[in-house]
């Protein structure tokens, strides 16, 4: 007879058991001050940056172009991050909540109704219906996070509804792509469930950017 795995050492309940304890502890930081939130910030993104320095290391030599490119893929979700923070805890709440979201109803709605391939060359696992999931969650997480934190409920709100969970989507991809790119199955290990801290902040970091030219605007 074949043993069964309990829930809580699944993919799933590791990511659910993760998100339980991490989450609540990430958000009172974010709350707490704006120093408290650039520690959780620069402490992510180092992580994530440190991995993608393995993933590319796969390869014997390293090309300029990559290099390059790492440094606008960290800096300009750095630089927005802190920046969106600066303003208060709203704005930044909005990001982490409706990128949050995309990933996490992406992922449920994927394996409970995923059937038709997205880009089966980049990402096999993901679908069409993940995608659909992941983006209706997502808009309403910002929309919902905006009027809990008292945002007025106007187009820059709308506008980042519609494009936070978009960019969610395709920075998960585009870190799928690297990954194809150097044969590596995971960035990382540190999160439980997740992988590494790319995998986890993935579409935050094609997020941040387009969330902090906006709200700039």
């Amino acid at each position: 007879m074949t043993p069964v795995t309990p829930w809580f050492q699944t993919n799933l309940g590791m990511r659910v058991l993760t998100a339980v304890v991490g989450g609540p502890l990430v958000i009172g930081l974010i709350l707490y001050a704006w120093w408290t939130t650039a520690l959780v910030i620069v402490g992510a993104i180092g992580l994530a940056a440190f991995e993608y320095a393995y993933i590319v290391h796969q390869q014997p030599s390293i090309s300029w172009r990559n290099i390059l490119f790492g440094v606008g893929y960290f800096t300009a979700p750095l630089m927005a991050t802190l920046w969106l923070r600066s303003l208060g805890y709203e704005w930044f709440l909005v990001l982490i909540a409706g990128s949050w979201a995309t990933d996490a109803a992406a992922y449920v709605s994927g394996r409970l109704f995923g059937k038709t391939p997205f880009v089966p060359r980049i990402s096999p696992k993901k679908t069409w219906e993940g995608v659909m999931g992941g983006f209706s969650c997502g808009a309403s997480a910002v929309v919902a996070v905006a009027a809990i934190t008292g945002l007025p409920i106007r187009w820059d709100v709308i506008l980042l509804a519609g494009l936070i969970p978009i960019a969610t989507i395709l920075g998960d991809l585009l870190e799928s792509k690297i990954k194809r790119r150097f044969k590596v199955k995971d960035s990382g290990h540190i999160l439980p469930g997740h992988g590494g801290m790319l995998d986890r902040i993935d579409g935050i970091l094609l997020a941040a950017p387009l969330a902090a030219l906006i709200v700039a605007l």
